[in-house]
């Protein structure tokens, strides 16, 4: 009912009928028992929310937890309990909430691979696996397609020689591929081959080559190793190793594919620096009488050259990788 009307008006002087009066007085009663509506509450009545039993613990949100002066835009509104709400600050743009009993931000960290369930490579429950070392992909149910983004081990830089003007040359970098697509299927394994960087090269009376970075091979894809930095002799500085390319199952260049950096030769008494990747720098050329610096790990880089006056050794090259995205 909205609002009340009397069913009877009694003047002054009117002989009161006992029904009419109960009529007018049952108006009231049906009412005040349970059949007020929103139209006979006036809009100030301010009424408190511990009146209103016909909202349920589970429909209720606790606004002191909402409604803070920390909050910020993109803060989440989430079910901590089967019967209340909360929020939970978004931390920062690299956060994301993970379910579960007990909800809690996990924060994405690509360059140390730290999040569970979601790094690092074998990981069934990944979207994005990395694999650092050699193993064996299986593809999920329902996955028909993959990214591959891998590269092949450097080259290892060379030695260089007794004479001043006898540095190494740096190693040159593995081939490249960048988000390749790769059509797989649901539940076969795929082999990955993660190649190895090439040796350092020795120094001595004549400085000798480095070796030669092995390919990284994910199933009939293939990002190859950089090629060896030539080792100082004979009076000369060696020269850069050339870098790696990318091939498919065919013998023919991938698509996606960016070659990598070629080594540097040596000049003079200072050896060449390594070649580079998308996935790292190659290792610094050393100066007079100072060893090559190797390249980093899963990088690809290739190993600096070593500078020369005395016969110093190479860096090795860094190893490939292979990240695979589905």
């Amino acid at each position: 009912m909205s609002i009340l009307v009397k069913p009877f008006t009694f003047s002054a002087g009117a002989t009161i009928i006992a029904s009419e009066h109960n009529s007018c007085f049952d108006v009231l009663y049906s009412d005040y028992n349970g059949n007020i509506q929103n139209t006979n509450i006036a809009a100030n009545a301010a009424i408190v929310d511990t009146k209103l039993a016909t909202i349920s613990t589970s429909q209720k949100v606790n606004t002191s937890a909402l409604v803070t002066t920390s909050q910020v835009v993109g803060d989440i509104l989430y079910a901590d309990t089967t019967t209340t709400y909360a929020r939970k600050g978004i931390g920062g743009p690299t956060h994301f909430l993970v379910g579960g009993t007990t909800p809690s931000y996990r924060q994405i960290n690509l360059a140390t691979a730290d999040v569970a369930g979601i790094l690092p490579g074998g990981n069934t429950s990944s979207r994005i696996n990395i694999y650092t070392s050699s193993d064996t992909f299986t593809a999920p149910a329902s996955v028909t397609k993959v990214y591959l983004s891998m590269c092949g081990g450097g080259g290892g830089g060379g030695g260089s020689g007794d004479d001043a003007s006898e540095a190494g040359g740096g190693g040159g970098s593995g081939g490249s591929l960048i988000n390749y697509p790769f059509t797989v299927t649901p539940g076969n394994s795929y082999t990955v081959t993660i190649g190895t960087g090439g040796t350092a090269g020795v120094g001595g009376t004549n400085g000798t080559n480095g070796g030669a970075g092995v390919a990284t091979v994910f199933d009939s894809v293939s990002a190859t190793g950089g090629n060896f930095g030539s080792g100082g002799t004979g009076g000369s500085p060696g020269s850069g190793g050339t870098a790696g390319g990318t091939y498919n199952s065919s013998g023919q260049t991938a698509g996606s594919f960016m070659t990598g950096g070629i080594g540097a030769a040596g000049v003079s008494n200072v050896g060449g620096g390594g070649g580079g990747t998308p996935f790292g720098g190659g290792g610094g050329g050393g100066s007079a009488n100072t060893a090559g610096t190797a390249g980093a790990a899963n990088t690809g880089g290739g190993g600096g050259g070593a500078g020369s006056v005395t016969g110093r050794d190479g860096g090795a090259g860094g190893s490939g990788i292979c990240i695979v995205m589905y």
